[in-house]
């Protein structure tokens, strides 16, 4: 009894869904390079374990928790986003702690917002996450057509 095709659709749809995803998270990225800029400021700047056994656990993984305020327009806003697409759980702790030591908590920092919702801004226009998706959702997809098209011994 082989694998029912219908998982291979699966497969494939999944994987053709993070690799739109990913698509269309590089093109914000790539967007936001040209997004007006504002002062803001760090309000809050630590270290977040996501998940693990704690924080001595190599199954951790870990977030540069920054969150800041900033204002466009006479309206006020706050963000914790550093990426625009945002980031790669970071297995290391060090990484995450470069984050928080870029931004400690009272420093001023060039805040870029989308002038179509100023609520969505971000401090690095860049992202991290859409290559390896593509990676992961493009051999989802290709696993899938090849499931689904018999073309697997299994």
């Amino acid at each position: 009894m082989g694998i029912p095709n219908w998982m291979g659709l699966m497969f494939a749809v999944v994987g053709l869904g993070a690799v739109v995803y990913a698509w269309r998270v590089g093109k914000k990225a790539e967007a936001a390079r040209f997004w007006p800029t504002t002062q803001g400021k760090v309000q809050r700047s630590s270290l977040k374990l996501e998940s693990g056994g704690g924080y001595q656990s190599n199954n951790s993984t870990y977030r540069a928790d920054v969150r800041y305020r900033y204002r466009v327009g006479g309206r006020s806003y706050t963000s914790n986003k550093i990426l625009i697409g945002g980031q790669l759980q970071m297995a290391f702790r060090n990484r995450a702690e470069e984050h928080c030591r870029r931004y400690p908590v009272g420093t001023e920092v060039e805040v870029l917002y989308n002038p179509d919702n100023p609520q969505e801004a971000c401090l690095e226009a860049r992202e991290e996450t859409s290559g390896f998706l593509k990676l992961v959702g493009g051999g989802f997809a290709v696993f899938g057509l090849l499931l689904y098209l018999g073309l697997l011994p299994f």
